[in-house]
């Protein structure tokens, strides 16, 4: 006997069946449509192979600096007969390839490495032969005294006094303007290049520099940035002792910490706090030196261009204010207008290396085992960079790019740079630095004759 199911129940099934069969028609008619627009766009085609191993080859490419990106031409260097010296180009290890992940910010070009030295100093020489030895070649601005920039103009007063004193204040006054003619006027500067500015005498550079777009796109989460090193207090600024540092903390000054708040004028004697509070607003690192410090500089030229326009506003503005006899003039040095434009211009992404990743900067925070084989008291130990191991730092377990010795610091360098200078001196003894003033390149060897 057949099963009867009852009335109660048939008309909700067939509701439910009818239902059904509209969402099925539904689906189909979404469908047609969808096919009908993918073929009249071209969506339904797929990339050919070959394009995206083109793609993945071009974009493998970006991540690999050239020694010829350091210079504008590429000129022979001669001697003092005029007879052509052969230059031996850097030795570029290709590191093993592997697929990187679809990127999503901002992709910097290549590499280039900057620093200031108007002294002619040995100690420049362990500095350049370190960059070459990362495949790179150390661009040089202001060398050996020179007045002038690399397309014969000055600026004026600051430049045209050679610094035969060796009087480090006005090396500092120079790094503004130097720095500036290069970014504005330098057209073999692309957007999109990464720029290292390091100190040239008080450093030691322990890993290759060519891991550093890895570790900038960390700290800057993958957009445009600039980086600076950091110190765990605010240096050689608003804490100075005596008339000076009295002129700064007694000053009055701009300050608007993100885009979203308000400006205000706050006092010199609580700059130091802005600086602090910034960090810790925006800084990605994890780390103590949080104060903004201007011997390590990293960042893609768009943005550095951007933040030197700033840093300049600021130094302006002060000079106007000297000149009305409004107030003092208080920038004896380039930190000062550093911080000031860091703590006043949110619009640009500025973040300080709080974890000391990239440029280890010795300070009193220091303590003994921070940073294996050194102390604040020995410096280096016999065992530092033996059979090539760098340092590492314990704040984070990784290795940082280069130790950097500033001011009353500056002794422990003497401890560290021989044992770098065994590794690095006889490699490649055709190495060379660019004067980027005179554009011409710089046997490392005219410098130091041991480094042959």
């Amino acid at each position: 006997m057949p099963v009867v199911m009852p009335t109660k129940y048939q008309w909700p099934l067939l509701a439910l069946l009818a239902t059904g069969a509209l969402l099925g028609a539904t689906d189909v008619l979404t469908y047609r449509k969808m096919n009908a627009l993918m073929h009249s766009t071209g969506a339904h085609v797929r990339p050919k192979a070959a394009a995206v191993s083109n793609s993945l080859r071009d974009a493998s490419s970006l991540s690999q600096p050239s020694p010829t990106n350091a210079s504008f031409s590429a000129d022979v260097l001669r001697d003092d007969d005029d007879d052509p010296v052969e230059l031996t180009p850097p030795i570029v290890v290709e590191p093993p390839f592997s697929a990187p992940e679809a990127p999503t910010g901002f992709i910097p070009r290549p590499l280039r490495v900057l620093t200031l030295a108007d002294n002619p100093r040995a100690e420049i020489c362990l500095t350049a032969s370190s960059v070459y030895q990362s495949g790179m070649v150390l661009q040089v601005l202001a060398w050996d005294h020179s007045t002038e920039f690399f397309d014969h103009s000055s600026c004026g007063g600051p430049c045209s006094k050679a610094n035969t004193d060796g009087d480090f204040r006005v090396g500092q006054q120079k790094k503004v303007h130097w720095l500036t003619h290069y970014f504005e006027h330098n057209a073999d500067l692309h957007d999109d290049d990464l720029i290292l500015f390091t100190d040239a005498w008080d450093v030691v550079i322990q890993r290759d520099l060519r891991e550093l777009t890895a570790v900038f796109l960390a700290q800057t989460n993958h957009q445009r940035g600039v980086i600076f090193n950091g110190e765990p207090g605010c240096g050689d600024s608003f804490t100075l002792p005596g008339m000076y540092g009295d002129q700064l903390r007694h000053g009055a000054f701009t300050v608007q910490l993100d885009s979203t708040y308000p400006e205000r004028t706050i006092q010199g004697d609580n700059m130091c706090n802005m600086i602090a509070a910034k960090t810790s607003m925006n800084s990605l690192s994890k780390g103590p030196n949080w104060s903004l410090g201007s011997g390590g500089i990293l960042g893609d030229v768009q943005s550095v261009r951007a933040f030197l326009r700033r840093v300049n506003q600021v130094h302006a503005e002060q000079q106007q204010k000297f000149d009305r006899r409004e107030s003092p003039f208080f920038f004896y040095g380039d930190q000062i207008a550093f911080q000031l434009a860091y703590v006043r211009y949110p619009e640009i992404n500025v973040k300080v290396d709080t974890s000391g990743e990239i440029f280890f900067v010795t300070s009193f925070f220091v303590t003994p085992g921070d940073l294996d084989h050194f102390t604040l008291h020995g410096g280096c130990d016999a065992s530092y960079f033996e059979a090539h191991a760098p340092s590492k730092l314990a704040w984070h377990g990784g290795i940082p790019f280069i130790l950097h010795f500033p001011g009353g610091y500056k002794h422990l360098n003497a401890t560290c740079a021989p044992k770098m200078e065994l590794a690095v001196r006889a490699a490649a003894p055709g190495k060379y630095m660019f004067d980027v003033d005179r554009q011409k390149n710089v046997l490392v060897s005219s410098v130091c004759p041991t480094y042959s």
